[in-house]
C-alpha cells in the first residue's frame, strides 16, 4: 500500500516508508472480587494515525520543488482533506483526513544532495472509501443493485429521485434498513437524499422534517459490506443513485 497524495500535493514515493494502523478500543467493566476478567461492553475504531517518511527529490531545472510541496502540505494544516492511497491490485482509496505534522530534515546531508527527507502525520476517519464514485441511474424502477465489495458498511450515499408518478409519500429500504418519506412527491419533483451529509431536500428545500426510520436506526441509509444490496422504492422512481464503497 503506498499513501499517494493529500488534496492532491504529491507525498514523498522515493525511500519511502509508510505507518498505515488499524485500531480498535475495547471497553470493559471489572467484576466486583474477581482477580482477573470482566464484561467487554463493546468495541469502537479509534480514530486512524497515518505517517509517511519519504525524501522528495529536488529536479536540475526545479531545485525548489521539495520546497514547494512542503510549503503547499504547511498550508493545508489543520483542515479536512482527502488522503488516498493505492493498493497492490492498482484501486485507489480515499479517507478524509487532517494533516497534523509535517518535518522536514535539513542536515548537511540534504544540502548537499538532491534529496529532501520529510516525515508527515496524518490524523484520519475510521474508514476508508472507493475513489471512484459508483452510479446506478434507475428508470421508472422498483428495486435497484448496489454492490459494496468493501469490508464495511457504506454510508457514503446521494439519491436523486423523482416518482415516474405522482405520489403521496416514498419509502426506500435495503434489508432491515428503511426511510420514509412521508409527503407527496409530483413528477416534477427531485428528492434528493445525503446520507453522508445527513440532508434532505425536495426541489432544493429542506424536507428532513418529513423523513421518518425507525428508533433502533442511526443512519438515514446504509448498504452491507461485502454483499449485493437491493434496494426496493415502494414507488416507481427515476433518477440517480451515487455511492462509495467502504472498507475499515
Amino acid at each position: 500500500m503506498q499513501l499517494l497524495d493529500f488534496n492532491g500535493i504529491a507525498l514523498p514515493d522515493r525511500a519511502v516508508a509508510y505507518e498505515i494502523p488499524a485500531t480498535v478500543a475495547v471497553s470493559r467493566m471489572t467484576i466486583a472480587g474477581a482477580f482477573i476478567g470482566g464484561y467487554a461492553l463493546g468495541a469502537h475504531h479509534e480514530t486512524r494515525k497515518y505517517r509517511v517518511e519519504g525524501v522528495y527529490l529536488r529536479g536540475g531545472t526545479t531545485p525548489n520543488d521539495a520546497d514547494t510541496k512542503i510549503d503547499q502540505l504547511r498550508a493545508s494544516m489543520g483542515v479536512t482533506g482527502l488522503l488516498r492511497q493505492k493498493m497492490r491490485d492498482g484501486s485507489i482509496r480515499r479517507c478524509n483526513a487532517w494533516l497534523i505534522s509535517i518535518s522536514p530534515v535539513y542536515n548537511n546531508l540534504s544540502a548537499a544532495s538532491t534529496a529532501q527527507p520529510v516525515a508527515i502525520d496524518f490524523e484520519a476517519d475510521s474508514f476508508w472509501y472507493s475513489d471512484s464514485l459508483i452510479v446506478i441511474e434507475p428508470s421508472s424502477s422498483l428495486t435497484m443493485l448496489a454492490i459494496n465489495e468493501g469490508n464495511a458498511i457504506t454510508r457514503q450515499i446521494k439519491f436523486t429521485l423523482s416518482p415516474a408518478a405522482n405520489i403521496g409519500a416514498l419509502g426506500l429500504a435495503c434489508g432491515e434498513i428503511v426511510l420514509d418519506y412521508d409527503a407527496p412527491l409530483l413528477t416534477s419533483d427531485t428528492l434528493v437524499i445525503d446520507v453522508a451529509a445527513g440532508t434532505v431536500t425536495k426541489n432544493g428545500v429542506n424536507a428532513y422534517g418529513n423523513t421518518s426510520r425507525p428508533e433502533t436506526q442511526m443512519a438515514l441509509f446504509e448498504l452491507a459490506s461485502g454483499s449485493k444490496n437491493m434496494i426496493w422504492a415502494s414507488s416507481a422512481v427515476t433518477g440517480r443513485i451515487e455511492y462509495r464503497e467502504a472498507w475499515i
